[in-house]
């Protein structure tokens, strides 16, 4: 059985196997009866008709609309879904304890500075998370990872201050 569905889809390894061990007259017959048509379209065709009819009358079709709670509703909004799912994977990113610049995020995001500026904008005023500025040369001193001595090793690498400019990290 499987040969002959081989040989109808005109398989090229079956069909050179079939040449060796059959006669002339075999292998003409199964030429005719595959030249001109793609096998391996008919026999796919007979398959999904045997699948279609044990399905038939196995399977009824009922159309229920899908409950979402209400995060799904939020993330899958045609305006609010993008801006929740970001929100949420910048908090996430946050949450790490290492902080990030604007530009750091955006880059993570594969978005645009300003976009993740708004983001945190409406995380700050919310509450979710903080700006940490740094004077320049010297210890944040307001940050998770800062120890109030000569340098910050939680959120930056030694002597890099100088242009990092604002911190976000997330509030405690």
């Amino acid at each position: 059985m499987w040969l002959t569905v081989k040989a109808l889809e005109n398989d090229k390894v079956v069909t050179e196997k079939l040449k060796g061990a059959l006669s002339d007259s075999a292998v003409k017959y199964i030429e005719q009866h595959t030249n001109g048509t793609d096998g391996a379209i008919a026999v796919g065709e007979c398959k999904f008709r045997w699948i279609d009819g044990i399905l038939d009358g196995a399977v009824s079709e009922t159309k229920t609309k899908a409950a979402l709670g209400r995060l799904d509703r939020i993330y899958t909004h045609k305006i609010f879904g993008k801006p929740a799912v970001v929100l949420t994977v910048l908090l996430e990113l946050l949450k790490d304890g290492r902080s990030r610049t604007v530009e750091m995020l955006a880059e993570e995001l594969d978005t645009t500075a300003d976009d993740i500026r708004r983001q945190l904008e409406y995380l700050e005023r919310i509450g979710a998370v903080r700006k940490v500025a740094f004077p320049s040369g010297k210890s944040c001193g307001s940050c998770s990872g800062c120890d109030g001595g000569g340098g910050c090793k939680g959120c930056m690498p030694d002597n890099a201050e100088a242009n990092m400019g604002d911190i976000w990290e997330v509030c405690r």
